[in-house]
Formats: structure tokens, sequence, C-alpha cells
């Protein structure tokens, strides 16, 4: 009985696990194997620890959601004041001194208490080494200007609130769009709030009335965050770009760009977010000890040096993929 028992369980576990995977299966990339939209996870057959999980993380939630309300909280009342003043270099002061505290006690809620940055290794790309001290300085990132570009991958609300720390920039939301790509190039602006609003649903805006990096870079007081993907993933790999990026030019150069890369480690539930409601997402992550993000920059220096030759938006898009 024990071992038909087994057998039944096993059985039983290994259905549920095909119905589950099978609606993600056409988005599985027939090459690779890599399915960029399934939720990752690891869970312990072992009883005891899942029950001693269960204890401990529903401390770790009602300790830990409190904090993310005041954070939300902060990041209101310092958008609505910031909302109010009329200069737009002390309108930016403001917004540099306090939305990254909401965002880094937002981080720290979540269970981001240690976040690793670095440089991506040159050598490991085939990339020229900068001839000055662009990588010598700490944290990375330093160096990115108004009206730069940040590109990177888009798994969860986790990098808008690491962004926001770092930079406290422009949020651009890309549309995806596979009827007339070579027609639509458009991003939509968007508030921190709407950033995290956009990065915990599943909300596209219209593909009406949106504007062009370039446009944007024009007048910018702060640099341009762009998630080209136009959707979240896995991380697993990196999706297909919106056409967003083939016009990103400033007095006739391409704009500095700057590539960051989220990555993360986790024994439980990955933070990276594809499906499902947000906020519950986000209580899932309180429910775990810790959460660890990896961070790797490749400078605009480095970034310009590989893509000079490519005169090709898609081609350039396929470099910084």
């Amino acid at each position: 009985r024990r071992v038909h028992g087994g057998f039944n369980f096993i059985f039983c576990t290994l259905f549920w696990r095909s119905v589950f995977m099978e609606k993600y299966r056409q988005w599985a990339d027939p090459g690779t194997g890599i399915n960029p939209f399934v939720p990752e996870r690891i869970v312990s057959n072992n009883i005891l620890v899942r029950f001693l999980k269960l204890i401990v993380g529903t401390v770790l939630v009602l300790v830990r959601l409190p904090v993310i309300a005041i954070a939300f909280s902060w990041i209101i009342i310092a958008s609505f004041v910031s909302m109010l003043l009329p200069i737009a270099f002390v309108r930016r002061f403001w917004d540099r001194l306090t939305i990254p505290i909401g965002a880094r006690l937002w981080l720290f809620g979540l269970g981001f208490f240690w976040i690793h940055a670095d440089y991506a290794d040159s050598r490991k790309l085939r990339l020229r080494i900068p001839p000055d001290d662009s990588r010598t300085s700490l944290p990375p990132g330093q160096r990115v200007g108004a009206g730069d570009l940040i590109v990177s991958n888009y798994t969860s609300v986790a990098e808008v609130l690491y962004l926001a720390f770092r930079f406290t920039p422009i949020f651009t939301v890309s549309v995806p769009d596979d009827d007339e790509p070579e027609e639509k190039g458009v991003v939509f602006r968007k508030s921190l709030l709407g950033a995290i609003r956009a990065a915990m649903g599943f909300n596209f805006p219209s593909s009406h009335g949106g504007t062009t990096i370039s446009s944007l870079a024009a007048s910018a007081h702060a640099p341009i965050s762009v998630f080209p993907e136009g959707t979240r993933s896995n991380g697993q790999g990196v999706l297909k770009f919106a056409p967003v990026l083939k016009e990103a030019q400033r007095n006739n150069k391409r704009i500095p760009t700057t590539l960051v890369a989220f990555r993360y480690q986790f024994s439980h539930m990955s933070p990276t977010h594809t499906v499902g409601n947000g906020f519950w997402h986000m209580i899932k992550l309180c429910y775990q000890l810790y959460n660890t993000m990896y961070v790797t920059y490749l400078p605009a220096f480095e970034v310009a040096s590989a893509s000079a030759k490519s005169e090709d938006w898609k081609a350039y898009d396929d470099q910084l993929r």
C-alpha cells in the first residue's frame, strides 16, 4: 500500500506539472528549450521544512508589509511634492533627495538586504577596454547623465525600484507590436508610481499618443529608463526588443546607452514575476527569508565601441541583446 500510494503521488505530481507546463509550451524557444514565461520555484518535499517555512514566512510577511506600506506612502508624498515644484532642477534635486529613500526601503521590505552591483567582464565579451577610469568608479553607473539611456531586462517590480534608487530616471513603457513593427517605435512616459503599477500588472497602453526616445531625450533632466522587451519574463533569456531604439539619436549621434542586466539567486521562489497578481507576488517575496539581486553594468563607452559599425537599428538591437 505504501508503494502504491507513493506511485499515485508521483503520478499526480507529474500529471499536474504537465498540465501546468502545457499553457506555456507555445512560448518555448525550440532551439534552446528556454521558456521565458514559466514561473520558477523550488518546492521542498520535506513536510517539516515546509511547515517551518510556513511559520517563519508568516511572521516575515507580518513584519515586512508595514515596511512596504511606509515606503509606498513615502514615495506618494515625495511624488506629490515634486509635482508642485515649478523649476526643473529644483524638482530633480528633490527627487534625488527623497525617492531613493523610499525605493531602497521598499526593496529592503521585500528582502533585498544586499544588492551586488558590478561591471561586466569586457574580456569575456571581447570588448575594447576603456582608456579612462570609467570602470573604477563605484558604485557602477555614476557617469550616467541626463538624457542618457538605461536599457535593462524586465522581470519584476524589483528592477523599477532599483533603478529609482540608483538613478531616479524617467521611466518609459514599451509597447510590443507585431502588426507594424516598422511603424511602431513609441514609448510612454511613466511616473515612478505608474512604472510600479505597470510592473505589477499587464495593462499595456495604447499604441497611440506615445513619443520617441529622441524627443524625450531632447528635453530630459534625468536619465531615461527603457525596458525594450515590452513585457516581463523570468530572466532565462532576453526577448525580442520592441522597435523603440531605432531613432534613439541626439544631435545626429546615438544617445549614450548603459546596459543594466538583472539576475536573481533564490532557494524557494524566484523574484521574477511573469504571471499572476502583483500584490500576491510581493507577499510571496516577503515570505522568503531573503532575496538576492545581482546587477551587471556595461558602460556607455563600451556599448558604443561594440556597436559603432551597426547602422541598421535591428542589428543594433541584436547587439544590445
